[in-house]
């Protein structure tokens, strides 16, 4: 998949749609690439805990054949759109990718369940008992954790960085990331966090993609 048309695509999501998560988006859009090449289609299933990276997901998705509903600015549960659970409201993602691969471990089932989080998102408690709950679960073989470390939690900067203590509980991959990657007007800016994409900004970003 070509990750600038990717971007492009992300974009336009987020500016007719106005999701208002472009910036998020963007510094998720490469690890969800990532997951993506890794999973085994037809049997593997993701799950976007960081729910609010929705327009990069149906952009891929979109690449993928699929035809997500983009009018949501949270990934809804479709199946027939490649959808598989419905996130949004942080720490909900990871305790439904642990259930899902203890019944896939229960069953005998040659699944991987991978799951992507935002680092705002690791204060939840939700995310440590979960990650608690995998360990002593020995789900390593059938849960694959993401964390999009951008370093922002909503409009500031990340106050608690848990990216030392998370894999002393569990094996996560941390991803040191931008938001707002791979676009200028974007990249680092605070002022970009539930910011809706005007017509001009549109045109600006776009060229800047050229």
């Amino acid at each position: 998949m070509n990750r600038k048309k990717l971007i492009h695509r992300t974009i336009e999501i987020d500016y007719k749609q106005a999701h208002r998560h472009a910036s998020g988006s963007l510094s998720a859009l490469p690890i969800m690439l990532e997951i993506f090449e890794q999973m085994r289609h037809g049997s593997d299933i993701f799950i976007l805990s960081k729910g609010h990276a929705a327009p990069a997901y149906y952009a891929i998705l979109e690449e993928l054949g699929y035809k997500p509903d983009i009018s949501h600015p949270h990934p809804y549960r479709n199946l027939d759109q490649g959808i598989p659970a419905t996130t949004g409201s942080l720490g909900h993602g990871l305790p439904i990718a642990v259930g899902w691969a203890l019944a896939n471990k229960i069953l005998g089932k040659d699944v991987r369940v991978y799951v992507l989080l935002g680092d705002g998102e690791t204060l939840e408690g939700t995310t440590w008992e979960s990650l608690n709950l995998a360990k002593s679960l020995e789900l390593q073989n059938h849960l694959i954790v993401h964390i999009d470390s951008n370093g922002w939690q909503g409009s500031c900067r990340t106050i608690c960085n848990t990216d030392d203590l998370l894999p002393q509980i569990y094996p996560v991959k941390i991803h040191k990331t931008k938001r707002g990657a791979g676009v200028r007007m974007l990249e680092q800016n605070e002022s970009w966090h539930t910011h809706t994409i005007t017509d001009e900004e549109f045109k600006t970003m776009i060229e800047d993609l050229k």
